[in-house]
């Protein structure tokens, strides 16, 4: 596993159960098996990989919770009268029964199987009971404890199997690589979705929030390399690094939800302004997630960001019939190294970090690294 997957993994995890913990605390038995429930499917997936073509989403379930809950399969259900509705034949295991009357009862219905009932027991020990030959219960807090159990005896196989490790790679990619593609690719017919092919296909431009950010951190390397040739390139310069820095702190703080970052208004919902993005990354109840810290800027750095908006940015971009004289003195200097000094910050320390691929990271980090080599060799 590299950096990238053992960070998304260390977020993941507290994703799966800190949620849960919350609903059973406040009595929401069912909710949490829910949750619960899906846990355990997106566990599966990873556990086998990245779906192939015929592997069921049932057989994967089942499978991982033969394999880390085995002591479903080891409960004693002769004559419970719970049969499976494709088929009408009683389940061999209660593995089963977990994902064809618990599983798809209450994702799919919104509600258990016949047969089937959540309850609540204080002996977090006592996994299930039955009242009757039709009947199979699940006590939420002893499943709740043995799904904690699941989730560190995977990690343990996680970490000490390569054949698990390449799996978990191949999931992991799909889903923080491929699976907007494959949407967009359905809706662009066969046309394969990606920022090289933005270059060969030119009748399309495919572009989200990382891209977007990442292109404007380039755009920044280019101009401020073309300053010798032109000072009017400052101007892009500033504009570029605007954009990029805005764009790393709205990804930083989405962490996978657009919601985290929009406003609600009357009319439709917004995004949050600059402002609002900056004072959020210094705010740990926004800038959230496992290990993570809020950015930590100084008033003079907070003073060179606000400058890069309200004056350089915000003069370019709605530019009053005026003479306007800029000194290019150390202050721009500074200016560009505290931005690029937030961006870096981010990439280093946001949850998100794990949505980034490979070479999305390489990028990133050659264009800051580079744009501070310039800058020595520009700003003299």
């Amino acid at each position: 596993m590299n950096r990238n997957e053992e960070i998304f993994w260390e977020g993941f995890k507290k994703e799966l159960v800190e949620p849960v913990n919350f609903l059973i605390k406040n009595n929401f038995d069912m909710a949490a098996a829910k949750l619960i429930l899906t846990g355990i499917d997106s566990l599966a997936g990873f556990y086998k990989g990245e779906r192939e073509n015929n592997y069921s989403v049932s057989k994967r379930f089942i499978e991982f919770v033969q394999e880390y809950m085995s002591n479903f399969d080891k409960i004693n259900f002769i004559g419970t009268g719970l049969k499976n509705a494709k088929n009408d034949k009683k389940f061999d295991k209660p593995s089963e029964i977990l994902y064809y009357i618990f599983r798809n009862g209450l994702l799919h219905e919104g509600e258990l199987g016949i047969g089937a009932r959540i309850y609540r027991n204080n002996n977090r020990k006592i996994l299930w009971s039955g009242e009757g030959i039709d009947i199979f219960e699940i006590n939420i807090l002893g499943f709740f404890e043995y799904y904690k159990k699941a989730i560190s005896d995977y990690e343990k196989a996680l970490f000490s199997s390569d054949t698990l490790k390449k799996n978990f790679s191949r999931r992991y990619e799909m889903l923080s690589s491929l699976l907007f593609k494959l949407s967009m690719a359905k809706s662009f017919s066969k046309i394969e979705i990606n920022r090289t092919n933005n270059k060969k296909n030119m009748n399309f431009l495919w572009i989200d929030e990382k891209e977007n950010a990442i292109d404007s951190l380039e755009r920044c390397l280019e101009f401020l390399q073309r300053t010798k040739e032109n000072t009017f390139f400052w101007k892009w310069v500033a504009i570029s690094l605007h954009n990029a820095l805005y764009g790393f702190m709205i990804w930083a703080l989405e962490h996978g939800n657009p919601d985290h970052v929009l406003k609600s208004t009357k009319k439709r919902p917004k995004l949050i302004d600059f402002n609002k993005a900056l004072s959020h990354i210094q705010d740990g109840n926004y800038i959230r997630g496992y290990n993570v810290k809020p950015v930590k800027l100084t008033k003079t750095q907070k003073k060179n960001i606000l400058f890069l908006k309200d004056v350089l940015r915000n003069n370019f971009e709605h530019f009053i019939p005026k003479g306007w004289h800029i000194n290019l003195n150390k202050q721009i200097k500074n200016i560009i190294e505290d931005a690029t000094y937030v961006i870096q910050e981010l990439v280093s320390r946001s949850p998100s970090v794990g949505w980034f691929e490979e070479k999305q990271m390489k990028r990133i980090k050659y264009f800051l690294k580079s744009i501070i080599k310039e800058l020595k060799h520009n700003l003299l």
